[in-house]
């Protein structure tokens, strides 16, 4: 039996490295890291969520699809239970300010994983997070989902700088085709517009953006 992910967590899955040691932090029902391991994209997974209902429910999944010997399933916060070895991390599903914590503790740790990370709100607190602690974001991908746009954000460690303007908008921002980031945009606009926020500089950013892809169509 297959595991269907929908398009934000089918574009989280694209983005994990062939063989990697991955974990996925506030994994709630485990479909990512099945997913990951059914199609051979994972080596090994580590499972984790703060809750033990999740916990529960993404262990079934693993037992049931015969996973259970590629995996480790178990309560953590954050990083905190997180062998060192892993390459990649994914932090899906949560806001901003919450993966901001989370990503926060990683040089206590002394971990340095790739990160792939799907907050749903407050973009801006994880890209400042992510230039804190030494990450350089590679892309940014906007997707559609379940009726909404989702950013993911692939990092790696290494010194960057990042505008302010990358840091309210995105840095090196694409999507699967030029028209849906169009379509992005135009509804990122109409969001900040609706602030109806004196000398909102992103109205400005989104418009430039805005149109270099119009040009480019």
């Amino acid at each position: 039996m297959s595991i269907i992910l929908d398009e934000r967590l089918k574009t989280v899955a694209e983005q994990f490295s062939l063989g990697a040691i991955g974990a996925d932090i506030g994994a709630d029902h485990g479909k990512l890291s099945a997913y990951l391991l059914i199609n051979n994209i994972c080596s090994y997974m580590y499972v984790s969520d703060v809750s033990e209902v999740s916990v529960a429910k993404s262990k079934h999944l693993l037992e049931k699809h015969g996973l259970l010997d590629k995996s480790t399933v178990l309560l953590s916060d954050g990083f905190d239970n997180i062998p060192k070895n892993i390459d990649t991390a994914a932090i899906c599903g949560l806001g901003g300010k919450s993966i901001a914590a989370i990503i926060k503790r990683l040089p206590r740790l002394n971990m340095l994983p790739k990160l792939i990370l799907s907050p749903h709100t407050d973009l801006p607190i994880v890209r400042q997070t992510l230039m804190q602690i030494n990450y350089k974001i590679i892309k940014e991908t906007v997707v559609w989902a379940k009726g909404r746009f989702y950013h993911i954000i692939n990092a790696e460690q290494g010194l960057d700088t990042i505008s302010k303007k990358e840091i309210y908008i995105g840095k090196n921002l694409n999507a699967s085709s030029r028209d849906l980031l169009i379509k992005y945009y135009d509804w990122r606009f109409n969001v900040e517009k609706a602030k109806k926020q004196d000398d909102n500089p992103c109205l400005d950013w989104i418009l430039e953006e805005l149109h270099t892809c119009l040009k480019q169509a």
